[in-house]
């Protein structure tokens, strides 16, 4: 898995490099499931165990460069949702007629 679409994105420096993998593990041809039933512990994380990290300044870079590479991936979601909307709500019109 790792040779078809590559490590985590070493720009994050703390935090979103999960979800960043997860976007482009989405994206990829590589057939894959979530397990809803399986967890991980994570045995280090010390710093963060007992902590809100949301409101650090490194947690709002990460989260930054997260939204920077993917933003045209949010905009086609957005797109499609809308439009998807917009023909329900015409076709309900067309057939109220």
């Amino acid at each position: 898995m790792f040779q078809q679409v590559g490590k985590f994105d070493e720009q994050y420096d703390l935090y979103f490099g999960d979800n960043d993998f997860a976007r482009t593990l989405k994206h990829s041809p590589i057939i894959h499931a979530m397990v809803p039933s399986s967890w991980v512990e994570h045995y280090g994380g010390y710093t963060t165990k007992n902590y809100d990290a949301s409101g650090t300044v490194q947690y709002a870079a990460d989260m930054e460069k997260y939204k920077k590479k993917w933003r045209d991936d949010e905009l086609r979601i957005f797109v499609h949702k809308s439009l998807n909307t917009f023909t329900r709500w015409i076709a309900k019109l067309v057939k109220r007629r």
